[in-house]
């Protein structure tokens, strides 16, 4: 992602553990088996992490999309 473009990010995990990655719609790299499992707790983190040289580093999030099947 770069300044001023608008970029969507998805992750998706299968009751199997499986986690699909998106970026802008499409799936990218490859599907992670064992990511996780049925018990673990899960918590969304937005994060912005300082290793540039910028003196401040800021993310603007319009919304966040959290869903589950039960």
């Amino acid at each position: 992602p770069v300044a001023d473009t608008y970029a969507t990010f998805r992750v998706e995990v299968s009751t199997a553990g499986v986690a699909t990655f998106y970026y802008n719609g499409v799936a990218v790299g490859t599907a992670m088996t064992g990511a996780i499992t049925a018990a673990t707790d899960l918590t969304p983190t937005i994060a912005v992490s300082k290793t540039a040289t910028a003196a401040s580093m800021t993310m603007d999030i319009d919304y966040i999309h959290v869903a589950m099947l039960r």
